[in-house]
């Protein structure tokens, strides 16, 4: 398949886009890039402002190799895709056409054959008022089986089964935070699907401490208070010694005043 041309969304196509989703649809665009293969498209779910959100302020949902996730793009990533197939010219008003006479005596053979042939039973006598009824059943029959009414058993069913909630269930990401701790400094790390949303934030350790509180588990808070309680005792005995260089020096210059 050719190279993807044109993979840059406009000023005036974000700004539909933008609308798109603000009236609740859900538009989709033409993916580009060397990990995703040709033709790969996708949902936008939302249209950010790049002064607060970066170059990558459109999120779109895609799908690759059976993977469901929720990637930022930049519009330079990004292409509009068509609306579908192009309106059908109006039908031609249908040619009246006058049939010619040899048509009319075909039509009208039968009857006359039926008439003519001199073994064709009388009009009255029962062989011919039941000749036709077989045919006519069969051809009864037969556009009952082509043509099944509304009411008719043989009308087809169409499936009921709610598979767009099963489709919303398997689209959601997956989502993993991580807080780690260095030395006595605690960070922050997450992830959205494979996409990191968050890299090492730094966290207080009081913030963490109530975390863990939060989560109701013994062992994760006693883990917790083991790092915050020795990074406390290191900070209050440098506080300490610190005050005391602070105090001698203080003398210092207490005795160096003219009295």
């Amino acid at each position: 398949m050719a190279a993807q041309r044109n993979t840059e969304l406009a000023d005036e196509q974000l700004v539909h886009l933008r609308d798109a989703v603000a009236a609740g649809r859900r538009p989709r665009v033409r993916v580009s890039g060397p990990q995703f293969p040709p033709g790969t498209s996708g949902t936008v779910l939302r249209v950010g402002d790049p002064n607060t959100d970066g170059g990558d302020f459109i999120t779109v949902r895609v799908k690759i190799a059976g993977v469901t996730d929720e990637l930022n793009f930049s519009p330079k990533e990004l292409s509009m895709v068509g609306r579908g197939r192009a309106a059908a010219p109006p039908p031609t008003p249908p040619v009246k056409r006058t049939p010619s006479p040899a048509v009319k005596r075909t039509a009208s053979s039968p009857r006359t054959h039926r008439e003519e042939s001199p073994t064709a039973p009388a009009a009255n006598t029962p062989a011919r008022r039941g000749a036709g009824k077989p045919e006519a059943s069969a051809s009864r029959q037969s556009r009952s089986d082509t043509n099944p009414e509304r009411g008719s058993s043989r009308a087809p069913t169409r499936a009921t089964a709610p598979a767009g909630s099963a489709r919303r269930a398997a689209s959601l990401p997956t989502v993993t935070v991580t807080i780690a701790s260095a030395g006595s400094s605690w960070s922050v790390t997450a992830h959205r699907g494979a996409r990191v949303v968050l890299k090492k934030a730094p966290v207080s350790p009081g913030v963490v401490a109530a975390l863990a509180a939060l989560l109701n588990q013994p062992d994760v808070e006693q883990a917790v208070a083991v790092v915050n309680d020795t990074a406390r005792g290191q900070a209050e005995a440098r506080a300490e010694k610190l005050r005391a260089e602070l105090a001698e020096v203080e003398a210092v210059l207490i005795s160096h005043r003219r009295p």
